[in-house]
């Protein structure tokens, strides 16, 4: 049985966007799997740092603003076992407010998330223990909320089902499968910039990922 899950909800209402976020930046969502089930941890945007208890992994995550242009992620996820558990952690990023246009989309060539909404372009990314996120893909907002989000290969393998496109409410879901020794941990971060100009956007994107990763694209 699928199940999906939501730690703590944050409304996705224009009223509360235009009170916690003047610069209207991009909704931030982190997503932890245990086989088929979901765990979508919400966070208010103004929130300091918090925990979250989810199948044996305390999680900590804290909301950054670097500037107008940029929000940030920080979490840690702490494996209490003894033992060595397999998850997939899933950072979502989608847009809480109405508008006329809107487009999400996966660059073949940088291999980067990119929404535009409206006139406004933003650009998403994040790693995991200093390591790019591997797996991208833009799907609708029902399907995220119905937990169809998944691909099997062989040996039943999950994986994100692969979808570069999409229009309207839709979600960007970028993400990686890690396994957690007992009693360690593993840090991560996601990041969401926004700038009118494409080249100041990979720059400034660069930057973030030779200051946090071991690899730049």
């Amino acid at each position: 049985m699928i199940k999906v899950k939501i730690i703590e909800q944050t409304p996705y209402t224009t009223e509360y966007w235009n009170q916690s976020n003047q610069e209207n930046l991009l909704h931030q969502t982190l997503g932890i799997a245990v086989g088929k089930s979901v765990y979508w941890i919400e966070m208010n945007d103004m929130a300091e740092g918090r925990e979250h208890q989810v199948e044996g992994l305390s999680i900590r995550t804290e909301k950054v603003r670097i500037d107008h242009h940029i929000s940030m992620l920080n979490f840690n996820i702490y494996n209490e076992l003894s033992t060595s558990k397999e998850i997939k952690v899933l950072m979502a990023h989608s847009n809480p407010r109405e508008c006329d246009y809107q487009i999400s989309f996966i660059s073949p060539i940088e291999h980067l998330i990119y929404h535009m909404i409206d006139r406004q372009l933003f650009l998403v990314n994040g790693h995991l223990n200093g390591v790019k996120m591997k797996e991208n893909t833009v799907m609708q907002q029902s399907q995220v909320d119905n937990n169809k989000i998944w691909s099997y290969g062989k040996g039943g393998k999950q994986t994100l089902s692969y979808n570069p496109i999409g229009k309207g409410k839709v979600v960007s879901l970028c993400g990686d499968t890690v396994k957690i020794t007992g009693k360690s941990a593993i840090d991560g971060q996601a990041w969401s910039i926004t700038d009118d100009c494409q080249k100041q956007l990979l720059q400034v994107n660069q930057t973030l990922l030779k200051k946090h990763t071991s690899i730049s694209n």
